[in-house]
C-alpha cells in the first residue's frame, strides 16, 4: 500500500504534453502553477477514480524527480504520517539508514506550524544522493511532497524544497492545523480478545452504525487521534512497524492503526452503550465502513485482516458509514 513512483512510471507521465497554465484542485482550492523553478510539471493523475481524493503531479526530471500529492487523508495531521512516509521512502531510495529527524513549519498562509518536513543523505553508491519529503496539513487535506536528487546535497535540496512549496497556492483553512505531537509510548499492556459477534449479530450491527458517526467524524480530523493527542498512547507490541503505526485511546475504548501511507486507516472501538460488542471501521478517502463487529475489541492484527479487503476496494464491508462529498472551495 506503500506510494513508490519508479523511473519508468517517471517516463510514462512525462510522455503527454505538459501543463502550461496553473491548475487547482476543486475540492481543496489548492493550486498548482504550471511551472516552479525551471520545472514544469505534468497533468494531474487522479489515483481515485476522478473523484479527487487523491491526486498525484509530476514535476522535474529522473535525475531530479519531484512529486506532490493532494489526498483526502484519515486521521490528518502530519505528525502521525510522517513515520508512514518515511517507511515508504526506506524502500523507494533507501533512506533507511538515516535517524529519522523532522522538523515543524508553516506552509503558505498558514497561521500556525501545519506541516513537517526532512531532508536525508543517502546511502553512497545509489543512483541518489538525497531526498526530501514535506507533509502539510489543510483542514482534512494532506499536502506530500517528495524530492529526490543525483546531485545536490543537502543544502541544495532543502532550497529545491523551498521552491515548490512556497510556489503552492492554498486558501485560508477552515480549522487550525491539528498540533504537531505524536502520542506518548503507553506504559501499559492491554489484552485484547474480542471474536465475531454471533447470536443477534444484527443489534450489534445497529451499534456499530450509529458509533460509526462519531468514528467517520474522528477520521476526517474533527476530534480524537489527529486532534487530541494527549488522550492517546503509542502502542509497540500486537503490529509489526511495516504494516502500520498503532495507538490506543488512553480510557481504553477504542484504537487506531494508521496502515501504508496514504491516508488510510483501521480502527476499533466499543460501542454504546458499554458491553455492547465493538466494531473495527475501515477508513479511506472516500468513506468509512464498518469491516467487521465483534463481542469486544478485537487484536490488531485480527482487525486489519477483516480490514483489508474493504481497504483495497475487495469487500464493501458490513455497512458504509458515510461516504464525504467533499466541497469545492472558493
Amino acid at each position: 500500500m506503500f506510494r513508490i513512483v519508479t523511473t519508468a512510471a517517471l517516463l510514462v507521465l512525462a510522455g503527454p504534453a505538459l501543463a502550461q497554465d496553473d491548475w487547482q484542485h476543486a475540492q481543496s482550492g489548492i493550486t498548482i502553477p504550471g511551472a516552479i523553478g525551471g520545472m514544469r510539471r505534468s497533468e494531474p493523475r487522479d489515483l481515485s477514480g476522478g473523484a479527487g481524493y487523491d491526486v498525484m503531479i509530476q514535476f522535474g526530471t529522473d535525475q531530479e524527480p519531484a512529486t506532490l500529492y493532494i489526498y483526502r487523508s484519515a486521521y490528518p495531521n502530519p505528525a502521525l504520517w510522517f513515520e508512514r512516509t518515511r517507511l515508504a521512502m526506506n524502500t523507494n531510495v533507501g533512506s533507511g539508514g538515516a535517524e529519522a529527524v523532522p522538523r515543524s513549519f508553516t506552509l503558505r498562509s498558514g497561521t500556525a506550524p501545519n506541516g513537517m518536513r526532512e531532508e536525508i543523505e543517502l546511502p553512497a553508491g545509489g543512483p541518489f544522493r538525497t531526498t526530501a519529503v514535506a507533509l502539510a496539513q489543510l483542514d482534512e487535506w494532506i499536502v506530500k511532497v517528495r524530492v529526490t536528487s543525483s546531485g545536490l546535497d543537502r543544502a541544495g535540496i532543502s532550497a529545491r524544497m523551498d521552491t515548490l512549496l512556497d510556489a503552492l497556492r492554498l486558501p485560508a483553512a477552515r480549522a487550525a492545523p491539528h498540533p504537531l505531537q505524536l502520542p506518548a509510548l503507553c506504559t501499559d499492556d492491554v489484552s485484547l480478545s474480542g471474536v465475531p459477534a454471533s447470536g443477534d449479530r444484527d443489534a450489534v450491527l445497529a451499534g456499530a452504525m450509529a458509533t460509526g458517526m462519531t468514528e467517520f467524524a474522528e477520521a476526517r480530523g474533527f476530534g480524537g487521534l489527529a486532534a487530541e493527542p494527549d488522550a492517546w498512547c503509542r502502542e509497540t507490541t500486537g503490529l509489526p512497524s511495516r504494516l502500520g503505526s498503532a495507538y490506543r485511546r488512553r480510557d481504553g475504548s477504542a484504537w487506531v492503526a494508521l496502515v501504508g501511507d496514504s491516508g488510510m486507516a483501521v480502527s476499533g472501538r466499543g460501542l454504546a452503550p458499554a458491553g455492547q460488542g465493538a466494531a473495527t471501521f475501515a477508513s479511506t478517502a472516500r468513506s468509512t465502513r464498518v469491516a467487521e463487529v465483534y463481542d469486544d475489541l478485537p487484536d490488531l492484527m485480527t482487525a486489519l485482516n477483516a480490514a483489508a479487503p474493504v481497504l483495497i476496494g475487495r469487500s464493501p464491508g458490513l455497512v458504509e458509514i458515510s461516504v464525504g462529498d467533499t466541497q469545492p472551495r472558493e
